[in-house]
């Protein structure tokens, strides 16, 4: 059995571990802004994007792509907010993904950090990441992701007037997703209808990580570790 002492000794190395990696990612946050800012007079320095990528995104990371050559159609949905996002399609299946557009000065942390939220919390109800890449015709780093056929859920309610029980499904999907972010430490800060979307299925899917508060590593000895679902 371990003693106490020994307990404490532990407690003592993960504090430690956390503090490190606080200072990393807030000395990462720096350099991601400064990259940024430059961009606009220094388009050059986006070659050294890849090099600031997260390890858990290298897998999702597309080099020197551009919109317009992947895509046979691209579609503007929404220039209101911080992004412009764009429906696009590929031909040769007719797969539709939405791509969410970030301007790497002042977004490009932002960017990085939704991805990697969405790549850790894998959940049938909550977006995925499909790819990332830095659109060298564009000059802006680019979230792909599956498209949701009937878009918003308010969209979907006033446009299609689904049964009720179809509407009481979304809401469990959303409160499904909401208890997987929760228990992975992670709070949405951001619920709304717009962040709602629903699929062709009519199945909801919770979207928009940009203001997400992620609570960091649990350092409770005696936490039980989070369950991360297969992606659905």
């Amino acid at each position: 059995m371990v003693n106490d002492e020994r307990l404490k000794e532990l407690g003592d190395h993960v504090s430690a571990m956390e503090s490190v990696e606080k200072e990393t990612r807030r000395k990462l946050s720096k350099v991601l802004d400064e990259l940024g800012a430059m961009e606009p007079q220094f388009p050059e320095v986006m070659v050294h994007l890849e090099k600031s990528v997260p390890r858990e995104l290298l897998g999702f990371w597309r080099p020197d792509c551009a919109l317009d050559d992947m895509f046979d159609t691209v579609e503007k949905l929404s220039a209101s907010g911080r992004h412009h996002v764009w429906r696009c399609s590929d031909g040769q299946d007719g797969e539709q993904f939405v791509i969410k557009e970030f301007r790497p000065a002042g977004d490009l942390r932002t960017c990085l950090r939704e991805a990697g939220l969405l790549a850790r919390l894998r959940h049938p109800c909550v977006v995925s990441v499909v790819a990332l890449f830095f659109d060298t015709k564009r000059g802006s780093v680019m979230l792909q992701m599956p498209f949701s056929f009937y878009g918003q859920v308010d969209t979907w309610v006033s446009e299609r007037a689904p049964e009720w029980m179809a509407v009481r499904t979304v809401i469990q999907d959303v409160v499904s997703a909401l208890a997987h972010l929760h228990a992975n430490g992670i709070v949405h800060a951001d619920v709304k209808p717009a962040n709602i979307l629903v699929g062709i299925d009519e199945r909801g899917k919770l979207a928009d990580f940009d203001i997400s508060v992620d609570s960091g590593i649990v350092s409770d000895l005696h936490a039980v570790a989070p369950v991360n679902y297969p992606a659905g």
